[in-house]
């Protein structure tokens, strides 16, 4: 695929990239979708949210998550309705918590969902990173709640089906994880977390399907508002 603008605006371009694969995954597109489905309308600030996904990516490297984080304020200070810009926050403070168990990532963390929610609230990422927050600490109930809500906006999101499994098990809800478990089998192979020879390239086909789906997902959830809305 070829995008070519030659005027330099670069969110033209990201509207023709969503637009042509939302095209190809016969998601209806019209420009009020892309206005609304979270994502930037500014161009500094998409530039900023994409290098934060890449330091994400390897947020097992020392001061990456650090870096992504200085990306994400500058991407949510470029474009402060930035619904995705603010729920990627949260995903990064949560990771900082995996990290050290430092309880003030938390508060950061669910802080920028929950300004993704008021921005935005039929994102999944934001109810999925929410899950995986309450999941970190304990809260299964809650979690499970999340995870639930995720998939009511879209019930394909892998991310969601993968947490809801892992926290049944937790709570130790057997039968209803391995219920999940099965569920969770269909969406495994798109996770590409894996760590074969081909390990390069399976990163790179994590962060693109990340990317990918972050765009996604908003505009399939604002299609099923679309159509469900009365005339």
């Amino acid at each position: 695929m070829t995008l070519e603008d030659r005027a330099g605006d670069f969110s033209t371009l990201e509207d023709e990239a969503v637009a042509r694969l939302a095209k190809l995954m016969r998601i209806e597109v019209t420009p009020e979708m892309l206005r609304a489905g979270g994502g930037a309308v500014n161009a500094g600030a998409y530039e900023s949210y994409l290098k934060a996904l890449g330091y994400i990516q390897r947020y097992d490297k020392a001061g990456n998550l650090d870096l992504a984080i200085a990306s994400l304020d500058s991407a949510v200070k470029a474009d402060p309705r930035f619904a995705l810009g603010f729920a990627q926050l949260g995903e990064a403070h949560r990771l900082k918590y995996q990290l050290d168990k430092d309880t003030k990532w938390i508060d950061e963390a669910l802080a920028n969902c929950q300004k993704a929610q008021q921005l935005n609230d039929r994102l999944p990422v934001v109810y999925v990173t929410l899950g995986h927050i309450h999941r970190n600490t304990g809260q299964y109930d809650l979690a499970l709640q999340e995870y639930q809500r995720a998939l009511q906006l879209d019930p394909r999101s892998a991310d969601a089906v993968i947490g809801l499994a892992e926290s049944y098990e937790s709570a130790g809800r057997n039968a209803d994880a391995e219920a999940a478990t099965g569920r969770r089998s269909r969406f495994a192979p798109i996770r590409g977390q894996g760590t074969t020879t081909s390990g390069h390239s399976c990163m790179h086909n994590s962060a693109m399907t990340r990317l990918l789906r972050s765009f996604v997902m908003p505009l399939r959830s604002l299609q099923t508002t679309r159509r469900s809305t009365p005339t």
